[in-house]
This record gives structure tokens, C-alpha cells and sequence, in this order.
């Protein structure tokens, strides 16, 4: 199977106390990247409560190995709750709280990883960074999460792209 980032996000945002996505109470959204935060403003701001934003923005690096081409899709996080000012203490504390959620997703993923479960049997458990997001429609912050796959890349040429 190939890993679905929006749809692996919005069983998170299902299962996570913290954010309690439902059809009727919406906390989960999709981003790429070129509209990581432009559109998402506008969505953000109609909720309360604490969101989770997958964002797959297509990209990836890719390595040479001794024998082989590797490609690494890069897939982000983002945890935002709202804050009442954009006062540093209440922004430190709703990212305090976001990076705790952010490590829960990340032993998931790892757990994932290690049983086989949810398409996650490539993650680089080496790649996870988490950095700090906002402001966010009214002043929402917290955290970003990335991390990598590493997939096999088959540089075999195929003749129906070329003249």
C-alpha cells in the first residue's frame, strides 16, 4: 500500500483527546503546501478548540546509496490551538501544549513504523523535527511536525513519456 498523509491525519485528529475531530465538530484539515497558511485562515478561525493541518506539498529529496536511489517524501503536521492575546507566555503555553500532541503523533508514527501499520513501514525515524507555527487566522499557535519517508526509487526509463 502507499501511504495516505490526509488520511492518516484525519485518523489522528479522530483519535487524539486533544483535538476530537468529528463530521459535525471540524478540526482536521488538508493543506498543500503553496496554501499551507493563505486558505487556512479563513477555515481555522471558524473553530474552537485545538486543529490539526496535514499538509502533503509534494516534494521530496532524493539520495544515492552505495547501489540505489532513494526518494524521501517530505510530510508535515500542523497542531494550532487558539490563544487569547499574542502575548509570548500565552503563545509559549499553547505551544507547549501542541509539542505534547506533536509527540504523541510521533510515537504513533514510530509504533506504526515498527508493526507495519498504516503504510509507515518506510518512515525515516531520523527525519522528525517539530518547530513552532502561528499566528494562524486569530491567533492561533503551536507546532509544526515534519518527517520523511525513504521509498525505493526506480530510475528505470519508460517509454511512454519520451518521443
Amino acid at each position: 500500500m502507499i501511504y495516505n498523509h490526509f488520511a492518516y491525519g484525519e485518523m489522528l485528529a479522530t483519535k487524539l483527546k486533544g483535538i476530537a475531530h468529528t463530521p459535525q465538530k471540524r478540526t482536521f484539515f488538508q493543506a498543500t503546501e503553496q496554501e499551507e497558511f493563505g486558505t487556512l485562515d479563513q477555515q481555522v478561525s471558524q473553530v474552537s478548540g485545538t486543529v490539526l493541518v496535514a499538509i502533503d506539498g509534494a516534494n521530496a529529496d532524493f539520495s544515492w546509496e552505495p547501489d540505489n536511489m532513494t526518494e524521501k517524501p517530505q510530510y508535515f503536521f500542523v497542531i494550532v490551538t487558539p490563544t487569547l492575546s499574542d502575548d509570548a507566555n500565552t503563545i509559549h503555553q499553547a505551544q507547549e501544549q501542541c509539542r505534547s500532541i506533536g509527540k504523541q503523533i510521533i510515537a504513533k508514527m514510530m509504533n506504526d513504523c515498527l508493526n507495519y501499520e498504516n503504510d509507515l513501514a518506510t518512515l525515516d525515524m531520523s527525519s522528525f523535527l517539530i518547530r513552532g507555527a502561528g499566528p494562524i487566522g486569530d491567533n492561533f499557535y503551536g507546532v509544526l511536525v515534519g518527517f520523511n519517508l525513504l521509498n525505493p526509487f526506480e530510475f528505470t526509463m519508460d517509454k511512454n513519456y519520451w518521443l
